[in-house]
This record gives C-alpha cells, structure tokens and sequence, in this order.
C-alpha cells in the first residue's frame, strides 16, 4: 500500500497548516493511500472553524500534539525516520528542526517541502545544525514555494539549488471554500465591493477611486485603525474569523485588491477566482500568471486612482461582466490554484 508521512510542525500560521492537512488527507482518501501524520494541533475553537480533517480510510496514524510538547514530537520524528522506508514520500509543512532531525537519522525516499513563507525557519535551522551540515542534508529536498522565482536566492545560501525547487501559484482549499459560499446570509455584504486583507492594501488610493461611487465598498482591514477612511464612505469591519472572511469574499459582487508591494494579496486573489467572484488587482509580475486582463479579472496600474475607478464602476454596473468574468477566474484557478491540484503535481 501506498503510504505518505505528512509533519506540521507550524505554529504561526494554523489557519493554512490545517488546510493543507485538510487537503492532504482528502487527496490520499480519495485515491486509496494511507496517511501518517505527525501536527501540532490548532485551538479547539479553529478546529471547529476549519472543519475535521477526514483521514484515509486505507488507515495511518494520527498524532495531534501541543506545541509545548517537543520531545514526544522529536521522539514521533526519530520513529518515522527509521520506517522511512515505507514512505512514497514524507511531505513537511515549512522548515523546522524536526525536518533535520527527519533527514539527519535518514529520511524517506522523497522529502519535499512546502515553504509557504519562504524560508521562514531557515535562520533557526542553521543554528541548529550549522550551515555546511544543513546543506548536507538538504541537498536532496525537493522545495515547493506558492511565490515568484526571485525567492529562489535565498535557498542556494542554505544549499538548496535552483533545480530542487518548484515555484507555483498560491493554492487554496477548494473543499473548504467551497462550503462557504452561502455562509454570512443576513449580513448585508451580498454584492458589496469587498477589500479583503490588512497587510499592504492601497486603502488611501482605494478612497480617492471610490469618492461617490454608487456601490456598498466593505473593507476588512483586520480590526486595525483606518483614520484614512473616516468620511470617505467606506464600511469598515471589526476583525472576522476566518470562515467569516472567507463568507466576506464568497458573497460579494466585487473583490477589489489594490495593492502596495509586488507580492502582496495574492492568497486573498486565489480564493476570490476560486469562488468565482470578478476581480480588480493592481498590475504586478505577481499578479499577472494569474489574471488573464478582461478574461479572468481586471488588472490596473499600481497608484492609480482613476483607473481603478473606471474597472469598478464598470463591474458595478455590469451584472453579465461580473458573471462571466468571475465564471472564467474560477475555471482559470481550480486546476492551479488549489491544493489538490499541488499534490497532483507532487505526488500523482
């Protein structure tokens, strides 16, 4: 029987750590494999929010721990290491120093990682083992990383090289946001402008662009202060859960990302093509593998107002053009931009 060993060890960010266990699971139930895992668990709270993970029922073993709980974890590790054998393949969420330990005591026949926060890790790793036996051991890891090839600098310090690793498209649960898009009935975002995310979002360009627009534009900045927004008309949410999020995007008409930085909003823009929603980006190297412009979304120039004004109120006023192009992103993103379709291409 096929059998594949999965480690989350990520503490930061449970929210993608636990969809791509979600993921994984469902990709290996769905052809017959079996699935080991070794995860520090979420919050009882995010684990009711994110849904179970629905194991193989080929069999493997689950093993949730604390993440205070780091000798039973390295003690799982050295197990594992020493069946590697019977893996096809052990798959690592992020860089840790449970993937050198993994490695050090002889790995599987395949070790990839999947580095959804570039090199996030990599410091912690060369203090642990040093910088030569670091890359010694990596020498063989195939690296997956959902961003731009400029990224791949950083791997060749730690002696990972260009042809160990693959740079693809953000890829996002399908399953999950699939189970969304009715969530949030009742609370009044149903063909709203959304502006999802906190981090790097032009809001000051967005107000100018908007300033008496005939639309309802919600902005969910993360519950932080906007003074930038006060009497510009713009809606202002308190910090969402992430199923709440999830439902800002699902129901919207519009989902407008104007952007400061090259590789910024690109998970929000994966899940709004993924649901089908009609999308404004600013134009980036990032952005553009993933918008065909006037196909698959709207792309506009960086730190232009008067642009973005002229997509929106187009999409606003175009009930057919935001169907057609939303029906297009989500066709254009569910071969490459989910999860599944990643562990297609690793593992199939």
């Amino acid at each position: 029987m096929t059998r594949v060993l999965l480690v989350v060890t990520e503490t930061d960010d449970f929210v993608n750590a636990h969809l791509f266990r979600r993921s994984t699971a469902a990709w290996c139930r769905a052809r017959g494999w079996a699935l080991d895992t070794i995860a520090v668990e979420a919050s009882e709270r995010l684990e009711r929010e994110l849904g179970p993970v629905e194991m193989p029922e080929t069999g493997g073993q689950t093993r949730s721990l604390s993440r205070a709980d780091g000798r039973r974890i390295t003690e799982l590790i050295d197990a594992a290491a020493d069946r590697g054998g019977e893996y096809t393949a052990a798959l690592f969420f992020g860089f840790s120093g449970y993937l050198l330990r993994f490695l050090g005591r002889g790995g599987a026949r395949r070790v990839l990682v999947y580095d959804a926060h570039v090199l996030r890790g990599i410091e912690e790793l060369a203090r642990q083992g040093g910088a030569g036996a670091m890359a010694r051991l990596l020498g063989g890891v195939e690296v997956v990383c959902p961003y731009h090839e400029e990224f791949g600098e950083g791997y060749e310090a730690i002696g990972i090289g260009k042809a160990q690793v693959r740079f693809c498209l953000q890829p996002v649960d399908e399953g999950y946001l699939g189970g969304c898009s009715g969530y949030g009935d009742g609370d009044g975002y149903e063909g709203c402008i959304a502006v999802p995310g906190e981090n790097f979002r032009d809001l000051e360009m967005l107000a100018e662009a908007v300033d008496g627009l005939r639309a309802d534009v919600v902005v969910a900045a993360g519950g932080r202060e906007l003074p930038e927004l006060r009497g510009t008309g713009l809606r202002e949410l308190p910090r969402l859960t992430y199923r709440e999020y999830c439902g800002l995007i699902a129901r919207a008409g519009v989902v407008a990302l104007p952007v400061q930085g090259e590789n910024a909003g690109l998970l929000s823009l994966s899940m709004a093509m993924t649901m089908g929603r009609a999308v404004v980006i600013t134009r980036t190297r990032f952005s553009e593998p993933y918008v065909e412009h006037k196909v698959s979304g709207l792309l506009v120039p960086p730190r232009d107002a008067r642009a973005l004004r002229k997509a929106l109120k187009r999409l606003v006023a175009d009930a057919e053009q935001r169907a057609r192009l939303g029906a297009a992103a989500r066709e254009r993103a569910l071969p490459r931009q989910s999860f599944g379709a990643l562990l297609e291409s690793l593992l199939g």
